[in-house]
């Protein structure tokens, strides 16, 4: 193999990894500052929400829908969201949350639900989750998902 060959391979090498890392860190965001909506406060809500875009070419929005594992998401009717401090929403771990609601969720075996997105900040961290409205669904549908880093507010 010659010279060449073998640079050119260790720059694709290099590449590949560089372009990983940078996709995972899009998907996976954990430090508070990634996204818009970290710096929303009270003020900010209630709010009609137009979209939700998780930077990866991933947008939820009236026209668009976003899957999560089994499930794909869509905009319902009067998609909004609010502004919660009380940590009996959240966990006394964290200092707020946004619930954005108005969502439908559907699965295959189970059909469709009402959900919701929840995205806690707490201290420099956050933690997001998409969870069903009805408790009797719950078990079907509460799981963690990657953070969005756009909350766009109408």
């Amino acid at each position: 193999m010659s010279t060449f060959s073998k640079w050119g391979s260790a720059m694709r090498s290099r590449r590949i990894a560089v372009i990983a890392v940078v996709a995972l860190s899009c998907l996976f965001p954990t430090e508070a500052g990634a996204q818009n909506w970290v710096q929303f406060t009270k003020g900010n809500f209630p709010a009609r929400v137009s979209a939700l875009d998780w930077g990866n070419g991933s947008t939820l929005t009236s026209g668009r829908n976003i899957a999560f594992g089994r499930w794909s998401v869509s905009f319902g009717q009067n998609v909004g969201a609010f502004f919660s401090d009380n940590t009996d929403d959240f966990g006394p771990a964290a200092d707020w949350a946004i619930f954005v609601r108005g969502l439908s969720c559907s699965n295959a075996a189970v059909g469709s639900v009402g959900c919701f997105v929840r995205l806690v900040k707490g201290g420099s961290s956050v933690s997001c989750s998409l969870e069903a409205v009805e408790p009797k669904d719950k078990p079907n549908l509460n799981t963690g998902i990657s953070c969005p880093t756009q909350l766009r507010l109408e």
